[in-house]
């Protein structure tokens, strides 16, 4: 009786396969698109939920007393009182998370080579919602995060070089420069992926600052109103913890600040709200020098100049080698 001696495919067998079945021909690019893609893919679909805004994103006062929402707090503060900032936001959120979502196909090498005429169109859909939805976050920057100048700056370098990177990424497809079209592409939602990355920067700053102590930010009293009436605290539990802000309340100061301790280690909103305002813009500058430095090296790593200039400089290290033997 014949025996099979035929063994099953080894791990790295079976991961070439896969990644030549969607078109990779190297496993390293495979695992880079799986890995960092799969993370934008999951991030957005995670927030999908967030389109619930009244629901999910700000079920705050008002709608669900006890219930933060998933936005970060005090943030709804400003969406639910100022018109054109709910209008944005919520414009942010409907164009934002689908174009992630077409933008992970967008990088699968056999969905461009077998049907390219659905790669443009789903590039064009995804390109129009993400910068739609960039230029949507303009009307709040004022506000988001603390608002604070370095705040500010931050989200427009965000907004200017992700935008800059996408013009000139549609005008290489225009030209049928198709390696040039790619590279932009993929720094454009590399830089967009920092927002993943900026949220781990932040969290993990704010746990380091609250160990540390004696970081304080100014936060507007009405702001703080909001955040203890989403916990059901009565006014006068409002008045007891926060007593500087007495001009508030009594009406003679609407505008009052007070400085509040940068703190996440207890359940305390306005610690937390107090904690992202004042982490918040530095995450986001190393976030985006991180993905700039990262993307920058990737894109030289497989450039066709670099792969061509390497075969050359090999075949003359070869023909050196013969000559000496």
């Amino acid at each position: 009786m014949a025996v099979s001696t035929s063994q099953p495919p080894s791990a790295p067998g079976v991961v070439t396969q896969l990644a030549r079945s969607v078109g990779f021909s190297k496993a390293y690019n495979f695992w880079l698109w799986a890995v960092f893609g799969g993370i934008l893919l999951g991030f957005s679909v995670s927030r999908l939920r967030y389109l619930d805004f009244y629901g999910v994103f700000c079920s705050g006062p008002g709608m669900a007393k006890g219930n933060m929402g998933a936005a970060t707090p005090g943030e709804c503060f400003y969406y639910l009182n100022l018109t054109l900032g709910q209008i944005a936001i919520r414009t942010h959120l409907w164009c934002v998370l689908p174009a992630a979502l077409l933008a992970f196909g967008q990088f699968v090498p056999i969905f461009r080579r077998k049907a390219l005429w659905l790669h443009r169109i789903n590039g064009w859909i995804s390109t129009v919602l993400s910068l739609i939805g960039a230029f949507s976050a303009l009307p709040m920057l004022k506000h988001t995060m603390g608002g604070s100048t370095e705040t500010q700056s931050m989200n427009l370098l965000l907004l200017v070089i992700f935008v800059t990177a996408v013009y000139r990424g549609i005008v290489a497809a225009k030209n049928h420069r198709i390696q040039e079209h790619r590279d932009y592409m993929l720094r454009a939602w590399s830089y967009g992926g920092s927002v993943i990355t900026l949220r781990i920067i932040m969290l993990i700053t704010s746990i380091t600052m609250s160990y540390m102590g004696n970081w304080y930010v100014a936060i507007p009293c009405d702001k703080i109103e909001y955040l203890m009436d989403a916990q059901n605290a009565t006014m006068a539990e409002y008045q007891a913890k926060y007593p500087d802000c007495a001009p508030q309340w009594s009406g003679e100061d609407p505008d009052r600040h007070i400085a509040v301790r940068v703190y996440v280690l207890e359940d305390d909103p306005v610690g937390v709200a107090a904690a992202h305002s004042h982490c918040f813009a530095m995450s986001g500058y190393v976030a985006i020098i991180l993905h700039f430095v990262i993307t920058e090296y990737y894109i030289r790593l497989t450039s066709p100049d670099r792969k061509v200039s390497k075969a050359i400089n090999a075949g003359e290290t070869n023909g050196v080698a013969k000559k000496v033997e």
